[in-house]
């Protein structure tokens, strides 16, 4: 869906700073090709002797991690998350974006305080949902590469 545009996103912006407008990208690791949606870290042997690469993996880092910790603290609330889910995909989206949809209303409304301990430790369990995407070795389009060096020149 984010290949075809049919998410209703918000408009593309500027970064602070800069005069280009970019779109919303998702965060991703060295498994994911590069692309206008999606962002990755630089490889290591590009980011070893550059600090500004170094810095944007650093930060991309950091930022998936906050996505970690919110669904290590929705698989502690709802242990089912623990394992594959067992029901068609239509189903498994439609719970998901229940358990997102509930899980930020906890935390908006402060009803959720049990789990206020798991924000801080950055030891959470390791979810290996996408061991079996396959390798892919297409390379990103110039535009994707552009995104990514707006987005590094900004951190």
């Amino acid at each position: 869906m984010f290949q075809r545009n049919l998410f209703d996103l918000p408009p593309n912006k500027c970064l602070p700073g800069q005069a280009e407008k970019i779109p919303c990208v998702l965060i991703g690791d060295g498994a994911f090709t590069l692309s206008p949606y999606l962002m990755r870290p630089f490889p290591y042997k590009q980011s070893r002797y550059d600090a500004r690469k170094e810095n944007f993996n650093y930060r991309l880092c950091r930022a998936g991690r906050v996505e970690e910790n919110s669904f290590g603290i929705m698989a502690h609330k709802w242990r089912f998350l623990f394992k594959p889910l067992e029901v068609n995909a239509e189903t498994a989206k439609i719970i998901i974006m229940a358990e997102c949809v509930l899980y930020n209303f906890l935390r908006t409304k402060n009803i959720d305080t049990q789990y206020q301990h798991l924000l801080q430790n950055e030891e959470i369990l390791s979810i290996q949902a996408l061991d079996n995407v396959p390798m892919t070795r297409r390379r990103a389009t110039k535009y994707a590469f552009q995104i990514q060096q707006q987005i590094c020149r900004l951190f």
